[in-house]
């Protein structure tokens, strides 16, 4: 009797089981559902990972952006020094030299960066042809010399100031950080001889 009311039991449960099985294979609403539950769960899933790749292009395009912008406006500086070297005055000249050199060695890092983040910059130019000061000639060059390196350089203080937080990659961080004294220090160089005139 034992016996045949386990056999009863193992048949009853095999049989409930065929038909969960059978009800679930013949369900196409329960399948869709899941299927078009597990679509949407995927596509929003996707979304936040393509989202994150968008801002991180977006951050590297303004590293890139600004070290190309950099690479550029130095290399023009870099002309205007040489300029006040050839042509200015001594105090002109002795200035000339020393900022010269930094911005020379600005010109450095930033291709030394650009190399180990595969940036490409713009072709090396010369842009020597781009100092105009007219017909001026001796202390009137000087004053319009020191007029235009106070300029130039209060924008670029501005151009890296507004870079250190526009900028996402540490290192592009810290070169900006160590560069902003020495571009103060020449812009303030450059205002005292400005008074001098």
């Amino acid at each position: 009797m034992k016996l045949a009311f386990r056999h009863t039991g193992f048949l009853a449960l095999s049989c409930a089981l065929s038909l969960t099985v059978l009800s679930c294979g013949n369900n196409k609403n329960s399948s869709t559902s899941t299927d078009s539950t597990s679509s949407t769960t995927n596509t929003m899933a996707a979304a936040p990972a393509d989202t994150t790749a968008a801002n991180t292009n977006a951050n590297s395009n303004k590293d890139a952006d600004f070290i190309n912008d950099v690479a550029v406006s130095n290399a023009k500086e870099i002309a205007w020094l040489q300029a006040g070297i050839d042509n200015g005055g001594k105090d002109v000249k002795e200035h000339a030299k020393m900022m010269k050199k930094d911005h020379e060695q600005l010109a450095q890092q930033v291709k030394d960066y650009a190399g180990k983040k595969n940036i490409t910059l713009p072709a090396d130019q010369d842009y020597s042809k781009d100092v105009d000061m007219g017909n001026k000639k001796g202390k009137d060059w000087d004053k319009a010399w020191v007029d235009k390196m106070v300029d130039e350089h209060q924008k670029t203080i501005d151009k890296f100031q507004k870079a250190q937080n526009d900028v996402s990659d540490a290192e592009l961080k810290t070169m900006i950080t160590n560069t902003l004294p020495t571009l103060q220090k020449h812009l303030d160089m450059c205002k005292a001889l400005q008074g001098k005139m």
